[in-house]
């Protein structure tokens, strides 16, 4: 236990404990991702491209995918603009958002945001909740 200096006692972890958890964490994502698009996770740690393969179906195309998770990977703007995307869209439509990233010196690139089970929904991808 470590004192912090407002006398609190609290529970310090450290480096490796927290890369463990942090590994666990990513791979249940993974399989979450998988489990919903209907795909196999790659279960390699090798830090490669793909995450979770998508075959091709006889309605839907296959995917490669790299998952990616963490307290601070989405901002406020993002949530609230596929929020308000999600709210604007009739029952036929999928919401999005579309991310424009102008970093200094580089290329403009576009990055499409859906949310995750709407997305599978909508293109027919695996389960179905």
């Amino acid at each position: 236990l470590r004192k912090r200096s407002s006398g609190v006692k609290t529970q310090c972890m450290d480096k490796a404990t927290t890369g463990r958890l942090a590994k666990s964490r990513g791979k249940a994502d993974e399989r979450w991702v998988a489990k919903i698009l209907g795909g196999a996770r790659h279960p390699a740690d090798t830090g490669g491209g793909e995450d979770v393969h998508v075959s091709p179906g006889l309605a839907t195309q296959g995917l490669c995918v790299q998952v990616n998770g963490g307290q601070r990977l989405l901002n406020d703007t993002i949530r609230s603009g596929l929020d308000a995307a999600r709210a604007a869209m009739g029952p036929t439509e999928l919401g999005c958002l579309v991310v424009i990233d102008r970093p200094a010196g580089r290329k403009t690139r576009a990055v499409v945001v859906f949310d995750l089970i709407e997305f599978a929904r909508y293109h027919g991808y695996g389960i179905q909740d």
